[in-house]
């Protein structure tokens, strides 16, 4: 399976890799969206490269698979990823949504929450959030270098 994706790579020209990581003006909440596009790929093979690079990102129990549907090429997860950003050590959870199409995988990340034993759960969205434009680079920061893995699978 992997030598098919290396083949398919070797092949494939990446031409774009846009995104944007703004506070949406109609839900008040921060998001991250996106695409990238691919040089004569499929559907079909764009499917399987983005679950093969959700299966090697989000490999942790905390992550969860909330539906997958080939046939409309929509995957969406729930995940996280540890940061030790602030003095107390938590996570950054998001939701990532997937919608595949020939020639192009688009995303749009959502949720985001910042997570501590101590802090509980909150929205980046929230006035109580700690440290706000610190966490919100890191998460930018984060994911776009997630995503860009996407290329390699």
């Amino acid at each position: 399976m992997k030598a098919v994706f290396t083949l398919l790579f070797s092949l494939v020209f990446f031409v774009s890799f846009g995104q944007t990581f703004e506070l949406n003006p109609k839900t008040k909440k921060y998001e991250q969206k996106g695409e990238i596009v691919f040089e004569n790929t499929p559907k079909e093979d764009l499917y399987k490269i983005a679950t093969g690079w959700i299966k090697h990102g989000y490999k942790d129990l905390r992550h969860e698979v909330k539906k997958r549907n080939s046939e409309a090429g929509v995957i969406k997860i729930k995940g996280n990823y540890r940061t030790d950003l602030l003095v107390k050590k938590g996570m950054i959870g998001h939701n990532l949504t997937f919608t595949v199409s020939d020639n192009k995988i688009s995303y749009i990340i959502t949720d985001f929450e910042y997570f501590s034993t101590k802090s509980g759960r909150i929205k980046f969205e929230s006035k109580k959030l700690p440290s706000k434009r610190k966490l919100i680079q890191e998460a930018k920061k984060n994911i776009s270098a997630k995503l860009s893995m996407l290329k390699n699978e």
